[in-house]
């Protein structure tokens, strides 16, 4: 099956509308993870995506983040998921309420 021009070019917007894993960029603007250490081995982390990527994709990527931070070990955490209300200058300027995941990872040594 071929994918038409149009289709093609349908897609890669698509795919374009949600936020990809990774610290935020000006490039994408559609959000990104942000961290920093608060003592060793324990990492506030936030999440914030996109509304078309939702909730679950926050708390997913805020995880993702958390396993990195901690290289695999275990970890203890109080992530939770809100709303973050974000203002974007475009041509449809307003506010834009967008999910975020916020909270502190700790690590815990393996056994």
């Amino acid at each position: 099956m071929k994918l038409s021009f149009v289709s093609a070019c349908g897609l890669l917007f698509l795919a374009g509308c949600t936020t990809t894993y990774g610290p935020p960029s000006f490039i994408s603007g559609t959000g990104g993870y942000t961290d920093k250490m608060i003592s060793p081995g324990v990492f506030e982390i936030e999440s914030l995506v996109n509304v078309p990527s939702g909730p679950a994709k926050a708390a997913e990527y805020w995880h993702m983040r958390a396993k990195e931070l901690c290289e695999g070990s275990p970890y203890e955490h109080n992530m939770k998921l809100t709303i973050k209300g974000v203002y974007r200058p475009t041509t449809y300027t307003g506010d834009y309420y967008w999910p975020i995941a916020v909270g502190s990872a700790k690590c815990t040594p393996a056994k």
